[in-house]
C-alpha cells in the first residue's frame, strides 16, 4: 500500500493506492502540475483492516480518520480549525476519540477529547495498537468530576464579571470598565421598574434610554453601548414608524425589549472585533453572538442609581432638550409623540459630531470635511424644514417658523438654474436622460415647498401638528435618511479616535 501526504493549496489530504504505477497514473490524470508529494512510504496494511474488522464486528460506527486539527475543532467547536489548532497546541494537547460500546447501548457512542501529550504517548506506550493510530478494543470505565459543591448566592458585581472585563482589557479600548466605574447585572427592583407601563408617563422613556448608555451585553459578542434610543410599544404613546435603515436597506438591529417598551441601539462598539464601530440603526452582532436566550447586559452603577431614582420620583428627571435627542423616524410627524426626546448618548460622546446623525441633525453637519453633503443638497433642504418643524413641536411655538429654510431652499433653486442654463445642450440631453433613472429627489421637495407657500398665507396660526398633518413630511424624511450613511461614516471614525483617547490606558 502506497501512502501519499498530498498538498493542493491549503488543503491536505490522505490517499491510499495500492502501487506506485497506480498514484502516478492518477497524479499525472488528475492533478498534472497541482499535487505537490511531500513524502511517499510503505504503511502497514493493518490500519485498513483494523477498521474493516472493528466495523464488521460492530464495535464502532463511525470510526474515520482525522488530522490533529480537525480533531481539535471537534472538541472545541471554535469558528475555524485554525483556531482550535493554535488553541490546543497552546497547551500542548492532542485530539484523541474514544468509540464506546457497551451491551446496553443499540449503537456505539463516539466521543473525542484533547488530552496532554504526555499522557497520550504514555497510554500509547501502555496500550496494545493494532495499527498507527487506532488501538485494539479494551475495556474502559467512564469516571466524571466527583467534586461537591453548593450555589452560594455572590454580588451581583462579581457574577459573571469576569469574562467581560478580560475581553475589554485585550481589546483597543482596555480602560472602558475602570474608566465607567462598577458594573452590575440586573437586579430584581430594576427589572420591575423596567417592566413599568410607559403609558403612564412615556416621558420616563428617556431615562430607559439613558439607563442603557454605557451598558454592556455579554454573549458569544461583548458590545458596548454609546447611544440608545426608547420606544413604546403602544400606539397611544408612539404612533411613529421607527426607521429600518439610515437610508439605505433594512439592516441587522440590536434591540433590547421590555413589556411595553423597546430599546433600539444606534452606536456600539463590539470589542472582540479589531475596532469594529457600528454607527446607525445597523448592529454587525449577528443573532448567534448576542442570543436573547442566553445574552446578559451589565449595566454602570451610576446609571442604574439615577434610573432608580427618577423612577420613585420623576420630578428629578434631567432631560436636556436638544434636537439632538430626537430619535431617527421617518413617520407620525403629526404627533407630539414623535418628537419625545428619547435618546440619549453616554456623557463623553454629547455633540452632535459624535452621535449618529438623523434628519433633524443633518442640516447642521458641515458641508465639507468627507460629510458626504454639501450646503445646497436636498438632503440638507430637507433637514432644514424638519428642524424647523421639531423646533416648533419641542418649544410650543405656536406655528413653525419655515422662513430660513424657505431662503436656502430659494438660494439653491436659484444656483441650480444658473448652472442648468450653462451647460451645453448636448450634455443637458445626455444628463437628463441619466437623471430620469433616478429618484426625482428635487422635484419631491420642490412640491414640498410649492404645497407649503400656499398653505402658509391663508393661515398664518396653524399649530404644528396640523401642518405636519397637512403637508407631507415623511417625504422630506426619506430625502434627509439619504445622506445619514455618508455622515455616520464620518462620524465614525472621530468617535474611534475619541473612544482611544479616553480609554486606551491599560489598566488591571
Amino acid at each position: 500500500v502506497i501512502s501519499v501526504l498530498k498538498t493542493v493549496g491549503k488543503f491536505r489530504c490522505l490517499k491510499v493506492y495500492s502501487n506506485v504505477d497506480t498514484f502516478r497514473n492518477h497524479a499525472i490524470k488528475y492533478h498534472d502540475g497541482t499535487a505537490t508529494v511531500d513524502k511517499v512510504e510503505d504503511v502497514n496494511t493493518t490500519e485498513v483492516t483494523t477498521l474493516k474488522s472493528l466495523k464488521r464486528r460492530r464495535l464502532v460506527e463511525d470510526c474515520n480518520s482525522f488530522s490533529f486539527s480537525e480533531g481539535c475543532q471537534i472538541v472545541l467547536k471554535l469558528d475555524s480549525n485554525r483556531r482550535a489548532f493554535h488553541t490546543a497546541s497552546s497547551l500542548d494537547c492532542e485530539p484523541l476519540a474514544l468509540h464506546l460500546s457497551h451491551e446496553s447501548m443499540q449503537t456505539s457512542f463516539s466521543i473525542h477529547g484533547l488530552f496532554h501529550v504526555n499522557d497520550v504517548n504514555n497510554l500509547h506506550a501502555e496500550i496494545s495498537f493494532e495499527s498507527t493510530s487506532i488501538s485494539s478494543p479494551i475495556n474502559c470505565i467512564i469516571q466524571l468530576q466527583s467534586e461537591q459543591y453548593e450555589v452560594q448566592k455572590t454580588d451581583v458585581h462579581e457574577r459573571h464579571y469576569g469574562t467581560p472585563q478580560q475581553t475589554v482589557q485585550q481589546s483597543f479600548i482596555p480602560g472602558l470598565m475602570h474608566e465607567n466605574g462598577n458594573y452590575a447585572e440586573i437586579t430584581e427592583e430594576l427589572l420591575q421598574y423596567l417592566n413599568f407601563d410607559f403609558r403612564l408617563n412615556p416621558a420616563l422613556l428617556h431615562a430607559v434610554a439613558k439607563l442603557h448608555t454605557g451598558a454592556i451585553i455579554v454573549g458569544k459578542e461583548v458590545v458596548f453601548i454609546l447611544v440608545a434610543e426608547a420606544y413604546g410599544r403602544a400606539k397611544s404613546i408612539d404612533v411613529h414608524v421607527h426607521e429600518e435603515s439610515d437610508g439605505n436597506a433594512s439592516k441587522r438591529k440590536l434591540k433590547v425589549g421590555r413589556n411595553t417598551m423597546n430599546i433600539l441601539v444606534t452606536m456600539s462598539v463590539c470589542l472582540r472585533a479589531k475596532k469594529r464601530l457600528d454607527v446607525g440603526p445597523e448592529t454587525s452582532a449577528t443573532s448567534r453572538q448576542i442570543h436573547p436566550s442566553t445574552a446578559r447586559i451589565l449595566y454602570r452603577d451610576v446609571e442604574v442609581n439615577r434610573f432608580l431614582q427618577t423612577m420613585k420620583n420623576s420630578a428629578t428627571q434631567n432631560i436636556h432638550n436638544c434636537m439632538s435627542a430626537l430619535r431617527q423616524l421617518v413617520s407620525g410627524f403629526g404627533y407630539s409623540s414623535t418628537f419625545m426626546l428619547a435618546r440619549e448618548f453616554h456623557e463623553e460622546f454629547r455633540s452632535d459630531f459624535m452621535v449618529p446623525t438623523t434628519i433633524f441633525t443633518l442640516c447642521d453637519m458641515p458641508h465639507n470635511q468627507c460629510y458626504g453633503t454639501s450646503a445646497n443638497s436636498v438632503c440638507k433642504l430637507a433637514s432644514r424644514f424638519l428642524q424647523s418643524l421639531a423646533l416648533a413641536m419641542t418649544t410650543d411655538i405656536p406655528t413653525p417658523d419655515f422662513s430660513a429654510a424657505l431662503k436656502a431652499y430659494r438660494t439653491a433653486a436659484a444656483l441650480r438654474t444658473t448652472q442648468e442654463s450653462k451647460k451645453p445642450q448636448a450634455l443637458k440631453t445626455t444628463q437628463g436622460q441619466e437623471a430620469s433613472k433616478q429618484p426625482k429627489f428635487w422635484d419631491i421637495l420642490t412640491s414640498f415647498v410649492t404645497k407649503l407657500e400656499s398653505e402658509l398665507p391663508q393661515r398664518q396660526n396653524l399649530p404644528p401638528s396640523v401642518i405636519a398633518h397637512k403637508l407631507d413630511f415623511s417625504a422630506l424624511a426619506v430625502l434627509a435618511g439619504q445622506s445619514l450613511a455618508a455622515n455616520n461614516q464620518r462620524i465614525q471614525s472621530d468617535v474611534i479616535e475619541r473612544l482611544q483617547h479616553l480609554y486606551c490606558n491599560r489598566h488591571m
